[in-house]
C-alpha cells in the first residue's frame, strides 16, 4: 500500500482514516478495502497501557474491550490471525490527542496470551496481549527514533518517560 506519509511522520485522526478507509475512532480499525488493521497505542486514554521492550522493538499491545474480559472475536481475532489472514498490520503511536506518530509495517511475534487486569469499572478481567514487533526494514531507524522519542515523551512532560540506554 503505498502511503502519502513516512515511518516516523506525525499526522492527524482525518488522515489516518482517509488513508487507510477505515473508521475514524478506536484502538484497533480494520479496513477490508485496504486488506490493513491499524493498530493505535494511545497514551492520552484508555484503560489499558501498551509497553515497549526497547531492546527487541517489541510492544506489549493490549486487545480490543474495555469491560469485562476480552476474548478472540472482532479486531482481537483479525490480529490473532494476521499470520494466515494476509490482513497488513500499520502500528501508530499517541502521545497528544489527534496527532498519530507513524511506526509503520508491523508484525506478530508469537501467539497471543492473556494477562489479568482491571477493566474501566475497576473490575479485575482478562485482556489479550498481544506481542507486536516492528518490521525488520524500519529496525535500522530504530535506535535513532527511540532517542528522539524519548526526549519528546520528556519535553511534553510525561513524568513516567522511560530511561532508556542506547548504544
Amino acid at each position: 500500500m503505498d502511503l502519502p506519509f513516512s515511518v516516523w511522520d506525525t499526522i492527524d485522526n482525518t488522515t489516518l482514516y482517509k488513508t487507510f478507509l477505515c473508521k475514524n475512532c478506536g484502538g484497533m480499525r480494520r479496513s477490508h478495502r485496504t486488506n490493513t488493521l491499524v493498530l493505535i497505542s494511545d497514551h492520552t486514554k484508555g484503560v489499558y497501557a501498551d509497553s515497549w521492550d526497547y531492546s527487541t522493538g517489541m510492544l506489549k499491545y493490549v486487545g480490543e474491550g474495555q469491560k469485562g474480559n476480552q476474548c478472540f472475536s472482532g479486531q482481537n481475532k483479525v490480529l490473532a490471525e494476521s499470520r494466515i489472514n494476509g490482513v497488513e498490520l500499520h502500528l501508530f503511536e499517541v502521545f497528544v490527542q489527534n496527532k498519530y506518530l507513524y511506526e509503520g509495517i508491523v508484525t506478530l511475534e508469537g501467539q497471543p496470551y492473556f494477562e489479568e487486569h482491571s477493566d474501566v469499572n475497576k473490575n479485575l478481567g482478562h485482556v489479550v496481549i498481544f506481542d507486536i514487533k516492528i518490521d525488520p526494514a524500519n529496525l535500522a531507524t530504530m535506535t535513532e527514533y527511540l532517542r528522539e522519542r524519548n526526549q519528546w515523551i520528556f519535553r511534553l512532560g510525561f513524568a513516567d518517560a522511560p530511561e532508556m540506554e542506547i548504544c
